[in-house]
Parts: structure tokens; sequence; C-alpha cells
């Protein structure tokens, strides 16, 4: 039998459904993508409404709702899992990071894991990725 996740998460705020120990999305999470990037901004610490800021390499399988794939290198804003540091993480450092699609959070993407790259890891910001 299929049940609707917007009529599970209801139960549970009512708590009317049984096994509802586990956080239940609206939404299925999209996929992951592991990319590269250049810190451009930090958030500001307390103020939930500013981000982390990243000139990111291409990513060619983002997914995008009208079936289209691919999303060319630029600088965008990043929210951060709470679970995520960025200790030792400053402007014009180059990292990895994990983003994951995340269509029932706004904006639809949050980064779950960051890493600094050595000094003078060389980025490729060409890629052009239209997507299709």
């Amino acid at each position: 039998m299929f049940v609707a996740p917007v009529a599970v998460a209801a139960a549970c705020a009512a708590g009317l459904g049984s096994g509802c120990s586990k956080k239940v999305s609206p939404l299925p999470d999209g996929p992951s993508h592991s990319v590269r990037g250049q810190i451009e901004g930090l958030p500001v610490a307390g103020d939930a409404r500013t981000f982390l800021r990243i000139h990111h390499e291409e990513i060619p399988g983002w997914a995008y709702e009208d079936g289209r794939t691919g999303m060319a290198a630029m600088v965008m804003p990043f929210p951060i899992d709470p679970g995520v540091s960025l200790e030792g993480i400053a402007v014009g450092d180059t990292v990895a990071f994990v983003v994951k699609q995340t269509p029932s959070t706004q904006p639809p993407w949050v980064i779950t894991s960051i890493t600094k790259l050595p000094a003078g890891t060389v980025l490729d910001f060409s890629g052009r990725g239209e997507p299709r």
C-alpha cells in the first residue's frame, strides 16, 4: 500500500503513527555531487540568512526538475548542514565538498561535507555545463 509522505508526516505529528521516530521529509532528497571550488565568502556567524559562497567547477550530474542535467561553473551560495564545520576554512581556500540536492529545503541544496585542498590545487572553471 502506498502512503503519501505528507500523510505519514501528519500522522506522526499528531502522534497517530507507529515507527515515527525517523524524521519524515515531505519530498525525497535528490542526488549528491562531489565538487571542487574556491571559497568566495563565509557565512556570518549567527545569521541564518547568510551562506557560504563558493566559485565551483562544473557539476555535470546536477539534476533539474524539468529533466535537464548539468550546471556551469559559477559562484553561488551554499547552506551548510548543521553537522559540518567550517573551522580552518577561509576566503581564497580551495575545497572539495559534497552538495546534496534537497527539494524540500530553500535553497534546494545543502553542503554535507567540506575539506580544504592543498595550496596550489588548480581548479577548472571553464566547464560550461549547459543543461541538456
